[in-house]
């Protein structure tokens, strides 16, 4: 398993995890106070964690499974670093490589190595994860 940080349960303060903060005079003890609290915060968050006796791998199993279950899960067909294909690009045997993959919440967007945008919809239709595929849209285009 592994060595449990929080064994004694006990928080007492920053000063317990070698966290010294120096604030200026000005800033007072509110500052203090609110380094103070977030470190508990951590402190108890991770304690909660230790207490489930999980793995990091079983808590991302976990929530894997969670979302699928919830239909928050998205499998994608492809990641940054893929190869794509248009049509137009066959004759020049010219490819893209997926550059980037951005999650917004009401869409999925590519951004391949030449800066064009493409989203899930494009896949099969303007954009092609084999040349394959590729060459037969260009097939039925002509």
């Amino acid at each position: 398993m592994f060595e449990r940080l929080t064994a004694d349960k006990v928080y007492l303060n920053s000063i317990r995890f070698g966290i010294q903060v120096n604030f200026p005079p000005h800033c007072g003890h509110e500052k203090a106070k609110e380094v103070d609290d977030f470190v508990k915060n951590v402190f108890d968050r991770l304690a909660a964690y230790e207490d489930s006796n999980l793995s990091p791998e079983e808590v991302q199993e976990l929530a894997k499974a969670k979302a699928e279950a919830e239909g928050r899960l998205v499998v994608l067909p492809c990641k940054a670093g893929d190869s794509i294909y248009r049509p137009e690009g066959l004759k020049y045997s010219v490819f893209w490589t997926i550059a980037n993959v951005t999650i917004y919440p009401d869409e999925i967007v590519f951004t391949d190595d030449s800066d064009n945008i493409f989203t899930l919809d494009d896949i099969g239709k303007t954009v092609f994860l084999t040349r394959e595929e590729a060459e037969k849209a260009l097939e039925v285009r002509e």
